[in-house]
């Protein structure tokens, strides 16, 4: 009379299942927002939309991020969001001569003329953008006439 009849198992198997699939599913949602990549595209727009030479830091709340001559990409969290520039084409930094310029050391410390700088921007704007770490966005924007261009390095 006090047994527990022979489908009660199952059923609290069943309800076991179900836990796990939930507890499952509750784990891999993502802990906060969506990143937000505007403010990061808005700090480079405002950047490469100044009359004179300009730059400008941008603390960035991803894990991942990609930069193309008109778009940036911010990963967090298993979310990607994409940003549009307005003002552009920008130039991405990489490493060396393009990447202190970002950081803001004269472009004739670097390069002997404008045309070097020119082709120095043409071969980095023909690159594949990748998914670069960092914590800290810089944005540059320089003119050493005829030559104008807006640098971003993601540090």
């Amino acid at each position: 009379m006090f047994d527990a009849p022979a489908e009660g198992i199952y059923v609290w198997l069943g309800l076991a299942a179900v836990a796990a699939a939930t507890l499952t599913t509750a784990v891999g949602l993502p802990t906060g927002p969506p990143p937000a990549p505007t403010q990061a595209a808005t700090t480079i727009d405002t950047v490469a939309g100044s009359e004179a030479p300009a730059s400008a830091t941008h603390v960035l709340a991803a894990d991942r991020v990609r930069i193309s001559p008109g778009s940036l990409t911010v990963r967090a969290d298993g979310t990607t969001a994409t940003a549009e520039f307005l003002y552009g084409p920008i130039t991405v930094a990489g490493d060396g001569a393009l990447a202190a310029l970002a950081r803001g050391v004269s472009p004739r410390q670097l390069f002997d003329a404008p045309s070097t700088l020119r082709r120095a921007v043409a071969a980095a704007r023909e690159r594949v953008p990748t998914w670069r770490s960092g914590s800290r966005l810089r944005v540059a924007r320089v003119v050493w006439e005829p030559v104008t261009v807006t640098v971003v390095d993601v540090q």
